[in-house]
């Protein structure tokens, strides 16, 4: 046999493109020897070693997975696992093994437990990865994927740095294994997956060991579905190679030194090296590049293979209009063929990230929400075209499937000194990177925006911290007007109208008047045909043949409707349909229904749908039956590999407790569910925390069995969990209010404000405050029921004290919520229902007052009381109270604003220095009472010192607060007679999207955004018009609200 024979022209390929697997029995460390001479000993020679050692010298006629059992139960497994290491340890790689970094591999799988190939890249200083060893199930599996300059070193067998660790024993001996398969089963699974989709070169192997010859057995039955794997083996004979080349191997009867020496010279360094293979000269960004300094392989692969660097002169596709209308194709080259409608939305994103962005902030983010199917991307990419071609701004867009690596974006900044601007289709998976890029930006001083999209429904889940870190959010609406007459003249224009090309001016006008439900797919592909756009989805769905790319399909929407793609690892587990067989037999079928991408994250090829709306589709129609679909998810659940993020993300939706309370009314088909999900290797406590999540959720919610579930997800955790915990309180709530017994209600309320007590303590969500809030407001309508069921509902002087402190618990905590998490809607809902019980409740006021009398000074108190009185119109009583309760405690901050705005409520201006006085006092400079600073800028800008009114604005316009709270109105001037105030002035200078008013009433010049016009006045106005406009206030300043021409 020749080394020649190995290298087979589609093996040598991989090989070079670093697409190949390594795999390393014992025979490839022949060669390598400890500083004395040691050597690695042979499975007998370890066999009279440990019998020497531990049992006096017998019993070596025995295996050595005996012997070393036998020995382990003498001496114990570490005594015995430490006689392993001092044999193994010594051993250095020889200079053939120093050749293995210098190729680039998929992976590199080893049965052996030695660190001669640890040593070997450590050594070896121009080697193309860094080892990245990963010794059990899980082990930083999913980072370590992401980051391609490492090459995963799965140990199937342990390792001598572990000895000490008797979860991970090593597996001295093959059939050992079935005994110590815990804690690696997933990495089996890994390098079986791995095999369907890539070629293997089996190196130094014993045909022996039971658990690889099986999966090279399981591999070996897709025939020539699978890659051709290679076998390198001295002890090769005619027989045994013909066996394995009828398996579709190509086998080469030497050594691993041999080979390594051949298939180096065989595969030149040039043409393997990463930077060999791309070239600066190529890129792009050259033009930009202001440095000597040539570009990194790996920022140069970066650009190839994960970003799009939209610039003017890009080569572009040509796109049929039909087809882009359909969503078919979205290339770059339907914004070079002004195929896409103009939303307004653009400029505004536009304006405010790129043009007008005069902040000191390095790291900026901008969010564009909008419904699944309401054209998010295709706006997004309208964005960054523009951005590039209009205004030459250095841009970049996020390949689907592509990370974003700060790394590469610093060395892109210190070869251009710009600004980087990268826009993201969707942010909902990047979110951890998108924040650590802000934060990191920031910190090292590195000028980069982000542009992100995300669907609304999933922004008000997920986004969490990255809502508090974005400069603005904005929302693509239903269409105007405008846009709509324009997109009806582009569809004309291209003879993409459809059915609405025989339709009246008014039958078209009104098909693309959209709503939440019915986005502009939707209404797009209506119209391109006689049936609804779900009929033709199904029809599509039944059409594709033959019968098994359909049942891929149905898959791959299966887990697309969840917002993930599809790892073609996954599929192929699936349905046994690789890549390779994808791609010959059904690319064709499947075409114009399913796109594929190559994922950087899980380095596996990838699956979608069209669309996310789609994949619903047909998941439902396909499956309309309850059962059918808890089958169909189940039996993805079970080959689920939740080691590669896009499988986490997958499970983590399908096993969603609300999720499946709402799709499944027999509880019992859930069940089946959760029971497949504990096989898929998940955490046992993730698993269990939804199927209480579940059991509080569902219409036969069973709060005991929730409870149950709950407490064994905290058992299975190894470290404490909020959202478990938070769960956990919310379940004792629930139960709470359930039981019939006064004591049991306060005992579980106890258990419950315990848990959120610590919570609430370095929260960056809102839920433990809001939760414990809706406790305390539960006490306090326990206490009022209490009184009210007695037959004498007098109120004691003690049950006043109870109902004052409750009171005042419940205002701090939603207080100290709000300061924390201004604008917060579940916070606002709590204090609305508190203010409306206290409205509704004589005795809830009467301990108030009670309170009030006995300690003023309680500023909680005095304002809801105060605040109370002002409802009823007494406003002198209301004055009185916040007077004597800053009387005794002249620092509260509370008092002095609620003094304030009533104030202000009866005549501003005459009172104004007496308002200035209380607001001056509500806030500190820098805190974050963010709504007190807002009205002290408010009350300067109208009736005080305008130049601290701009500053105070400057400062809360800058604030690490949510942009729907920064940009919010919050405030519009009215006249005595409760009417707003209209004021006039003429147009300054008008830009794309807004222009200035100048007023002289107020001595300044007005910010009006063209929202705030009606569009037809919006598309006339011009220099010097006169308008006339309403005052509006935010916490970014004064504006111009519902102007007016004339």
């Amino acid at each position: 046999m020749s080394t020649r024979a190995l290298l087979t022209p589609s093996l040598l390929e991989a090989i070079q493109r670093g697409d190949a697997i390594l795999f390393l029995g014992a025979g490839a460390s022949f060669g390598a020897k400890g500083p004395k001479g040691q050597v690695a000993p042979s499975g007998e020679q370890l066999r009279d070693i440990l019998c020497d050692r531990f049992l006096g010298g017998t019993l070596n006629s025995k295996s050595l997975s005996q012997v070393a059992e036998l020995a382990k139960n003498e001496a114990g497994l570490l005594k015995v696992q430490d006689t392993i290491a001092e044999l193994f340890r010594p051993l250095e790689p020889a200079d053939f093994h120093l050749l293995i970094p210098s190729f680039r591999w998929h992976a590199i799988v080893t049965t052996n437990f030695d660190l001669v190939l640890e040593r070997a890249y450590d050594k070896c200083r121009d080697r193309e990865q860094s080892l990245a060893p990963v010794l059990r199930d899980g082990d930083n599996f999913i980072d370590r994927l992401r980051d391609l300059s490492q090459v995963l070193y799965l140990k199937l067998h342990g390792c001598i740095t572990h000895i000490n660790d008797e979860s991970l024993p090593l597996i001295v001996a093959s059939e050992e294994y079935a005994r110590h398969r815990k804690n690696r089963e997933r990495l089996f699974r890994h390098f079986q997956d791995w095999g369907r989709e890539r070629p293997i070169v089996f190196c130094g192997y014993d045909v022996g060991d039971p658990h690889i010859q099986q999966i090279l057995f399981d591999l070996s039955d897709l025939g020539i579905l699978r890659p051709q794997f290679g076998m390198v083996s001295p002890d090769l004979n005619e027989i045994v190679a013909r066996y394995w080349a009828a398996k579709r191997f190509s086998v080469c009867a030497k050594t691993f030194e041999d080979f390594m020496w051949a298939l180096n010279t065989e595969i030149p360094r040039s043409s393997r090296r990463l930077s060999g293979l791309l070239k600066a000269e190529d890129t792009s960004v050259q033009p930009w590049i202001k440095t000597h300094v040539a570009p990194s392989s790996f920022l140069l692969a970066y650009l190839q293979d994960e970003l799009v660097h939209v610039h003017k002169g890009m080569a572009v596709t040509g796109v049929a209009p039909v087809e882009f209308y359909r969503g078919l194709s979205v290339d770059w080259g339907a914004f070079q063929q002004e195929l896409d409608v103009y939303r307004r939305v653009s400029d505004d994103i536009i304006l405010a990230a790129f043009l007008e962005n005069k902040k000191a902030k390095y790291g900026q983010a901008y969010v564009l929400k909008g419904h699944a199917g309401s054209g998010k991307s295709v706006t997004l990419c309208r964005i960054a075209w523009d951005l590039a071609h209009l205004f030459d701004g250095l841009v970049f867009v996020l390949k689907e499937g592509a990370i974003l690596r700060r790394d590469r974006l610093f060395e892109l900044h210190t070869l251009t000194g710009e600004r980087i601007n990268v826009v993201i289709e969707d942010a909902i998976p990047h979110i951890k990177d998108i924040l650590d890029v802000i934060a990191w930006a920031e910190k090292n001083k590195i000028p980069i925006t982000l542009v992100f999209g995300a669907r609304t429904n999933e922004w008000n889940v997920y986004a969490g911290e990255l809502e508090g870190q974005t400069e603005d959010d904005y929302e693509l609406r239903d269409l105007t007007e405008r846009e709509i007459t324009q997109l009806i003249e582009k569809l004309s224009l291209h003879k993409a109208l459809g059915r609405l090309a025989t339709a009246s001016a008014e039958e078209r006008f009104e098909h693309f008047q959209l709503t939440a439900e019915r986005q502009l797919l939707v209404a797009l592909h209506d119209i391109s045909g006689e049936k609804p756009f779900e009929e033709i989805v199904f029809d599509e769905y039944r059409n594709v043949r033959p019968a098994e790319a359909r049942l891929l399909y149905l898959d791959v929407c299966t887990l697309h409707r969840l917002g993930v793609g599809v790892r073609a690892g996954l599929i192929s587990r699936i349905s046994g349909i690789t890549f390779e067989y994808f791609s010959r037999d059904f690319f064709r079928p499947l075409e114009h229904v399913v796109r594929t991408y190559f994922d950087h994250s899980s380095r596996d090829n990838m699956y979608r749908s069209r669309h996310q709306l789609i994949a619903e589709m047909v998941f439902k129609q396909a499956m309309p039956n309850p059962v059918e679909r808890a089958n169909q998810i189940i039996r993805i659940i079970r080959n689920i590999d939740v080691d590669y993020a896009s499988d986490k993300s997958a499970f983590t939706e399908i096993v969603r407790g609300r999720v499946l309370a709402d799709l499944f009314a027999n509880k019992v088909i859930a069940f089946q569910i959760f029971d497949a999900a504990k096989e898929s290797g998940a955490p046992l406590s993730f698993i269990e925390h939804q199927r209480a999540v579940f059991e509080m959720h569902h219409p036969s919610r069973n709060l005991h069995a929730a409870m149950e579930a709950i407490e064994r997800a905290e058992a299975a955790l190894e470290h404490t969990d909020r959202a478990i915990l938070h769960t956990k309180a919310t379940i004792l709530r629930s139960l709470a209010l359930e039981a019939p017994q006064k004591l049991a209600r306060e005992n579980l309320r106890v258990k419950a404000k315990v848990i959120l007590q610590k919570q609430i303590r370095g929260s960056r969500v809102s839920h433990p405050f809001h939760l414990t809030g809706q406790l305390l407001i539960d006490e306090l309508k326990d206490k009022l029921n209490e009184i009210a069921e007695r037959k004498t509902p007098t109120v004691s002087v003690l049950e006043q004290r109870a109902i004052a402190e409750l009171i005042r618990n419940a205002e701090e905590v939603i207080s100290e919520g709000m300061q924390r998490f201004p604008g917060d809607e579940y916070l606002l809902t709590l204090e609305a229902e508190l203010a409306r019980l206290l409205e509704d409740e004589k005795r809830a006021i009467d301990a108030l007052a009670q309170a009030f009398e006995a300690s003023p000074g309680r500023s909680f108190i005095a304002v809801r009381l105060a605040y109370h009185e002002q409802r009823k119109g007494d406003i002198a009583r209301a004055v009185e109270i916040l007077k004597r309760s800053i009387g005794a405690n002249s620092a509260s901050k509370e008092a002095h604003l609620a003094m304030a705005r009533i104030l202000m409520s009866q005549d501003e201006e005459s009172l104004r220095e007496d308002v200035a006085h209380h607001l001056k006092r509500s806030f500190t400079s820098g805190d974050s009472n963010f709504d007190a600073q807002f009205w002290y800028a408010r009350h300067h800008f109208l009736y005080g010192d305008r130049n601290a009114a701009m500053a105070c604005f400057r400062q809360l316009a800058d604030s690490w607060t949510p942009p729907e709270y920064r940009k919010g109105i919050k405030d519009v001037v009215h006249n005595k007679d409760g009417s707003r105030r209209r004021l006039s002035g003429s147009v300054k200078n008008v830009e794309s999207s807004y222009c200035f008013i100048r007023c002289p009433d107020l001595r300044t010049d007005m910010f009006a955004h063209m929202s705030q016009f009606k569009e037809q006045d919006w598309m006339g106005i011009g220099h010097g018009a006169l308008v006339s406009f309403e005052l509006g206030f935010s916490l970014r300043g004064p504006q111009a609200l519902n102007v007016r021409m004339g």
